[in-house]
């Protein structure tokens, strides 16, 4: 159970820079910052267990969003964007997207960032600064989805996620 949740909690570590999963040992009362090596491994030990999360609380003009397209069986994403943005004057301030699901390992889809930060959210801009989602990424191919069908997935999503966390940014 521990992995589930280090997994599932690692897409939002990724993206929102304050966030930290924290476990604490039963041989020792510190807490342990968890490491994230894989989707699915920490470098958390034996005899520890998921003890708190802690996620920077958002502020007004603030949003975030998840969206994922999950593998019916198990539930994991094929892909899943996490999204947390901040506008000020109807202008991106401050984005982070979070890409898991895509690649071994959750990244940062840094092209899309360094594409919106400053600029109008608009639809022509956020088509075209998610289809960087997965610039520089070899993506899986496996028997649930081809890395060119994830890629694809990765654009919309990362679109999707976007719209999503500004909607609820502007309340």
């Amino acid at each position: 159970a521990r992995l589930t949740v280090a997994a599932r909690v690692s897409n939002s570590a990724v993206t929102v820079e304050s966030t930290a999963v924290a476990f604490r040992s039963t041989r020792d009362p510190k807490l342990v910052l968890a490491m994230v090596e894989s989707g699915l491994k920490t470098a958390v030990n034996a005899g520890e267990i998921l003890s708190e999360i802690r996620v920077k609380k958002a502020h007004a003009r603030e949003g975030s969003a998840y969206f994922k397209v999950a593998q019916p069986a198990s539930g994991y994403a094929l892909v899943g964007i996490a999204t947390s943005l901040a506008l000020e004057d109807g202008k991106c301030s401050d984005i982070r997207i979070g890409v898991t699901g895509v690649a071994s390992m959750p990244f940062r889809a840094g092209a899309v960032e360094s594409r919106l930060r400053g600029k109008s959210l608009d639809p022509e801009a956020l088509r075209s600064a998610s289809e960087a989602a997965t610039q520089g990424i070899e993506a899986l191919s496996d028997i649930h989805a081809s890395g060119e069908y994830r890629k694809a997935l990765a654009a919309v999503y990362t679109r999707r996620s976007i719209e999503a966390a500004a909607a609820r940014a502007r309340g």
